[in-house]
Parts: C-alpha cells; sequence; structure tokens
C-alpha cells in the first residue's frame, strides 16, 4: 500500500498518532505500508516510482519458467 502524505496533514498530535496506528494494522493484516511524502512526489517522481517497482519485485511470487 502506498499513502502519499504531506505534512498539512499532520498538524496536531491526532493526526499523526491516527496515521501511525492505522499503519500498524494494515501491516498485522500483512500488508506493507509505505508512506511517501507529497513533497517527494512532486520533486522526485522518478525515485518514488523506482521505489514503488522494488517493493513491488520483491513481493511477487517466483517466476516458474
Amino acid at each position: 500500500m502506498v499513502e502519499f502524505d504531506g505534512f498539512e496533514f499532520h498538524a496536531d498530535r491526532a493526526a499523526f498518532e491516527r496515521d501511525r496506528r492505522r499503519d500498524a494494522e494494515l501491516q498485522a493484516r500483512g500488508h506493507r505500508v509505505l508512506r511517501v511524502t507529497w513533497r517527494r512526489l512532486q520533486h522526485e517522481p522518478e525515485a518514488v516510482l523506482v521505489t514503488i517497482a522494488r517493493l513491488l519485485s520483491a513481493s511477487a511470487p517466483p517466476r516458474v519458467p
């Protein structure tokens, strides 16, 4: 799972804690959570895509010839 996150969405401790709680719940269910800041998406989109592609290939089942 990829979550695009901006600083303005964490204006208070409650929002920050809520996101961490959600991450923990998703991970407990077997999901991987990648957080990407909105700023990084805007300034480094290619790097974000490379990171997502690496995570997807690492979690893909092995190919059978």
